[in-house]
């Protein structure tokens, strides 16, 4: 098991996969902007670009310069040196060689020398001693950057940093460390892209829908409550649909408004309550696909099978159908983020008005083939059952009032299923709306539209 360490072009430390075995360390640093070259150094062997230098033991230590000549600063009228190399001085302590000295130079922004001198007592590759040391590369990287294009007196960029250099140490007791890339808990949101006068009337927009749906989903939950004449298995199937509209707008609109507000660059989110957010955003599209079948099963027993319908419809039944639609979504989505969030994240920026699973597991840099064959299963599982149990359930419906010469069956049919069937075929057409349109990155903003309208309506 490794360390790897990426410094970013900007001078961001970013870390991956942190577990330090007692026998191995390497780190694995993307710092090379210009042409995308990486450095790969490993306990016994460090590599670069196919060549190949041997750490004989555990003090050994290697120089990027020995694999790429001529590798340096240069400035306008002036031959490239070495001033700005990185030099070490070793002492051993009474620790077995554990504890020793390091002397740092770089070149400063105002070409001046910056001299760091500090006491080591740990491996390098430890948390706090790796980064020291790469966050010293990500400052000079830095420095040599704002002189550039301060002043514009560097002539050349190098293609590599003067000089990347790292100590490695015996690791005989060395414990696992916790991952340091949990450090970074934050993630930013895209959000929605709006002009600047627009902001004001689309805030006014989601604030007044949002007063609207918790306004009228509260009142018909309550009314279903208190009147007891409601307490029919129609209507209390039909009250999970409110209370899923309450949970599933209130973690998403509350948090657009609030983006809208804020610049793109302060729109940020913590990855715990980004998962929060997929998670009830998943259970609230999942649980109104499961919602409308049970509904749907309830029509059919009342309208092709009446007379048993109080028989079949009990209480025990309603409940039972209440919890199997919410137990499905709850233990589907479950998986889907479980696997998520078992990756490590390498990226912290998500394309998106707010958070869901496929925007979670493309912060990773890992594979993600499970999630994403999960994430089809999923998908086909839910849509087939629940396009297929409607559609049966009101083929059925249609053949029984199509034979009947009943008109008040007939007339009592139409009215109850219409309304049913008109809600669920908005909320499928949303739905495969947005499913379609996350396969083209160049429609983002209508899959942005399309899911608020799926919560809205």
């Amino acid at each position: 098991m490794e360390t790897n360490v990426v410094l970013r072009n900007d001078g961001q430390v970013m870390w991956d996969q942190p577990a330090i075995t007692k026998s191995s360390c390497s780190v694995d640093v993307a710092f090379f902007p210009f042409d995308l070259q990486q450095c790969h150094l490993t306990f016994g062997s460090w590599t670069h670009n196919g060549n190949q230098m041997d750490l004989s033991n555990a003090l050994d230590s290697a120089d990027l310069a020995d694999f790429v000549p001529n590798v340096e600063w240069e400035e306008e009228g002036a031959a490239g040196g070495h001033e700005g190399k990185w030099e070490e001085s070793k002492s051993s302590g009474r620790g077995g060689g554990r504890e020793h000295v390091e002397e740092k130079k770089g070149v400063g922004g105002d070409g001046g020398v910056r001299r760091e001198i500090f006491v080591r007592t740990q491996c390098v590759c430890q948390h706090q001693g790796l980064r020291s040391n790469v966050e010293y590369i990500a400052n000079s990287y830095q420095d040599q950057r704002a002189a550039q294009l301060r002043i514009g007196e560097w002539r050349k960029v190098a293609k590599v940093m003067d000089r990347f250099f790292i100590v490695f140490t015996n690791y005989m007791n060395t414990p696992l460390i916790p991952n340091p890339w949990s450090q970074y808990s934050e993630v930013q949101l895209e959000g929605l892209i709006v002009s600047e006068e627009s902001t004001y009337p689309v805030f006014l927009f989601f604030f007044f829908s949002y007063l609207f749906i918790m306004i009228a989903n509260v009142g018909i939950a309550v009314l279903i409550f208190i009147d007891k004449n409601l307490h029919q298995p129609m209507y209390l199937l039909f009250c999970n649909l409110p209370l899923n509209d309450v949970l599933g707008n209130s973690i998403l609109i509350p948090r657009l408004m609030l983006d809208l507000l804020r610049p793109p660059s302060e729109r940020l989110i913590s990855y715990h309550e980004c998962v929060v957010q997929a998670f009830t955003t998943h259970v609230f599209g999942t649980t109104s696909h499961t919602v409308l079948m049970i509904m749907a099963f309830d029509r059919y027993v009342a309208i092709c099978d009446p007379l048993r319908y109080a028989a079949i419809m009990t209480n025990k039944m309603v409940m039972k159908l209440t919890v199997s639609a919410w137990g499905v979504a709850l233990v589907m989505v479950g998986v889907l983020l479980g696997l998520t969030i078992r990756l490590n994240r390498c990226r912290s920026q998500i394309t998106n008005s707010y958070c869901d699973n496929a925007s979670l597991f493309k912060l990773s840099c890992e594979d993600v083939s499970i999630n994403n064959i999960y994430g089809l299963v999923f998908t086909v599982v839910l849509f087939s059952g629940s396009i297929g149990s409607t559609v049966l359930t009101y083929t059925k419906i249609a053949v029984v009032c199509g034979t009947s010469k009943n008109k008040t069956l007939n007339s009592k049919a139409l009215k109850t299923c219409s309304t049913h069937l008109t809600v669920y075929l908005l909320m499928l057409v949303s739905g495969l709306a947005n499913i379609v349109l996350a396969r083209f990155p160049q429609y983002t903003p209508y899959r942005k539209l399309s899911v608020i309208l799926f919560h809205i309506i």
